[in-house]
């Protein structure tokens, strides 16, 4: 059979042109292969000349930033041949700058630790300067004996000053420093002395003298001598006359009329002239003045004038007398101002400053040993 056959003819022909096929698509790959790698080269070359530059542009622009306002330094970039010389400039200026700031760091440091050791000195002067509890309880005692010496001085009052002493005595007493003991024997010297002294009751002294104000405001003042009839109440030439009707009538009268006199008036005796009479303004007069001789009374005590308030009581008994001794009020007023002109009104202070010279004294000690545990 022809068709299964193979034809060695044909069989080389098809081997020779596969060969010649074959041998014609290696040129070309071969080809292609060598434009890839010229590429590959031409790109690395490029890259490598890219880099080198940049890297001189870096290198420049690091040494024109450490050098920058320096009028010597060339604007223009460096070559690559003074590359090293700019990098050593540039490393140079780096260390010159770090030194500097160094320098600095130092200078600052110094300074703080300066201002932490004032600040330290400073606040260990004012913890020594504030005063603890005792100093303080101290300079209130001195407060206290200061309001008492104003309160004996001014107002003459031993009773108040007695009062501060004895709270300054409390704030002393729970203190332990044995410099305070000279200071409470000097206190209790003090009160001792206030309590010997006696007192003067000034508020009563003053509303006493108030209330004779008030009483001899309503006085009567002398009234009037009625002359009485006679006893018979008829003339001695009466008797002879004849006795009518308008007689008896008239003596009737005189009759009822000196049983009214018995009953409801009463006749004394004066052992002197009685007083001129007073008018209206003259009577009102009189009161004002006693009622000033009173008030003058009433300051005197305030102020302890023992003269002046003895003479003006005298004064207004001596007027209580004079002109409204008619008046049955008169004797208990006379006796309350008699009572009143012998009490005293002024009486010897004793002196109370040793006490707080002692506290003065203390206060300096302390502050001068405050003032040396400072620190300076």
């Amino acid at each position: 059979m022809t068709t299964g056959a193979h034809v060695p003819g044909e069989r080389e022909e098809s081997a020779v042109g596969r060969t010649g096929t074959d041998a014609g698509a290696a040129v070309p790959r071969a080809g292609s292969r060598a434009r890839k790698l010229g590429v590959r080269l031409l790109a690395v070359a490029v890259l490598a000349v890219v880099g080198y530059l940049g890297w001189q542009a870096y290198g420049h622009r690091v040494v024109s930033g450490l050098t920058a306002g320096s009028p010597e330094q060339p604007a223009a970039a460096p070559g690559p041949a003074t590359a090293p010389a700019a990098s050593a400039a540039a490393l140079a200026a780096l260390r010159e700058r770090v030194d500097n700031q160094d320098r600095e760091r130092e200078q600052l440091r110094t300074a703080l630790t300066a201002l932490k050791t004032e600040f330290d000195r400073e606040t260990s002067a004012r913890q020594a300067a504030v005063p603890d509890s005792d100093t303080l309880a101290v300079m209130e005692v001195e407060h206290l004996l200061r309001l008492a010496s104003q309160r004996l001085w001014e107002a003459r009052s031993a009773a108040s000053a007695l009062a501060l002493l004895e709270r300054a005595d409390t704030l002393l007493a729970p203190l332990t420093d044995p410099g305070l003991e000279p200071v409470r024997a000097a206190l209790v010297a003090d009160m001792t002395a206030l309590k010997l002294a006696g007192s003067v009751d000034v508020e009563g002294l003053y509303l006493r003298l108030s209330a004779l104000q008030t009483a001899i405001a309503t006085l009567n003042p002398a009234p009037r001598p009625v002359s009485m009839p006679a006893a018979d109440g008829v003339a001695p030439d009466a008797a002879s006359a004849p006795v009518g009707f308008w007689s008896r009538l008239l003596g009737n009268a005189g009759a009822a009329l000196r049983r009214f006199s018995a009953e409801h008036l009463r006749v004394r005796t004066l052992d002197a002239p009685p007083p001129a009479l007073l008018s209206r303004a003259a009577e009102a007069r009189l009161r004002q003045y006693l009622e000033l001789l009173l008030s003058q009374a009433q300051l005197s005590v305030l102020e302890r004038q023992q003269v002046i308030y003895r003479e003006s009581l005298g004064r207004a008994v001596q007027l209580l007398d004079a002109h409204f001794g008619f008046d049955p009020r008169v004797p208990a007023l006379r006796a309350e101002l008699v009572g009143l002109q012998t009490e005293p009104v002024a009486m010897p202070l004793p002196d109370i400053t040793s006490s707080r010279e002692r506290v003065r004294e203390y206060l300096a000690r302390d502050q001068q040993s405050r003032a040396g545990a400072a620190p300076r």
